[in-house]
């Protein structure tokens, strides 16, 4: 394991080695709300010199063209994202994402809760499959695991932008650090707070990415999209965090769902993630019945 990916892990298991709840049973304060919790820290590099000159010599080409100016990170053929950069953006991504499965999992999201979704999509009409066959047993207890999923989901898929956007538009540079917290909070909230040793930038300077002349531009969406994915988005330079560069503030409900209305249709949140966990476990279903049933006739004919 290199240096860089592995300083990144080293730190956040040192803090956990030296708090009084064990990280892999998932016994955090923060798991126990009492009016504290618990905050981890993580960070992202700085890669050593050493590391930065193994680097491919057209990527250290790159990065000191983007810093001199004379190339956008944007170009093409362009690159400036190490491999190292990526992995531990991914290490990052993972050890928050199984912090908040961990909670949901325990109360964040219910089987009777689950159930009362079901019953709501059936009022509405709007059940993919009949009651009986949703409601039973190993199939129920797919549909809660996959709910829980699409939660997880939306969290991964904001930090990997924003993590992403503090490297290559903020950083520029993998010898530069990025920082950051996250706790659950007494509601609940999963918070993620990030910064990067970068320049910062305005928020409202830049580009719409929905705007019709840029809808074929590939690259510009990751604010929007973890925007999207979070229930809470704070971003600037200085911004919410206080820190040097581009700081980022996200949050996530992981419980009460069945709460928030959802603006997608008439019914809650958690109905909504019910309603798609559904519509997955009985496509995966049939699919592996296809294959199934592929495989048998294979087995006729041999």
């Amino acid at each position: 394991m290199s240096q860089f990916l592995h300083f990144c892990i080293e730190e956040s298991a040192d803090f956990r080695e030296n708090h009084p709840f064990s990280f892999l049973s998932g016994m955090s304060k923060a798991a126990f709300p009492t009016g504290e919790y618990e905050i981890r820290t993580f960070h992202v590099g700085p890669m050593t010199d050493e590391e930065y000159a193994l680097l491919p010599q057209g990527m250290r080409s790159d990065i000191s063209r983007v810093a001199s100016g004379e190339a956008h990170e944007n170009d093409d053929n362009v690159n400036i994202l190490a491999p190292q950069s990526r992995d531990a953006i991914m290490a990052v991504q993972q050890e928050i994402s199984q912090f908040a499965r961990r909670y949901i999992v325990s109360k964040g999201i219910t089987t009777p809760q689950v159930i009362a979704a079901i019953d709501e999509l059936q009022r509405k009409e709007m059940l993919q499959a009949p009651p009986d066959v949703v409601r039973d047993d190993a199939r129920l207890h797919r549909i809660l695991r996959e709910t829980v999923w699409q939660v997880i989901y939306r969290i991964e898929l904001a930090l990997e932008e924003v993590l992403t956007n503090h490297l290559k538009h903020g950083n520029k540079d993998p010898r530069k650090k990025v920082g950051g917290e996250y706790w659950i909070n007494p509601l609940g909230e999963l918070h993620v707070e990030s910064w990067d040793s970068g320049e910062g930038f305005r928020p409202e300077g830049v580009p719409d990415p929905t705007e019709r002349d840029r809808l074929e531009v590939t690259n510009g969406r990751g604010r929007l999209l973890a925007t999207a994915f979070s229930d809470g988005f704070e971003d600037g330079s200085n911004g919410p965090t206080g820190k040097l560069g581009t700081s980022v503030h996200q949050w996530h409900r992981l419980e009460r769902l069945q709460e928030v209305p959802s603006h997608l249709d008439e019914c809650s949140v958690l109905t909504h993630y019910v309603h798609t966990a559904i519509g997955t476990v009985l496509h995966t279903e049939e699919e592996e019945r296809k294959k199934a049933a592929e495989r048998e006739r294979e087995r006729q004919q041999s």
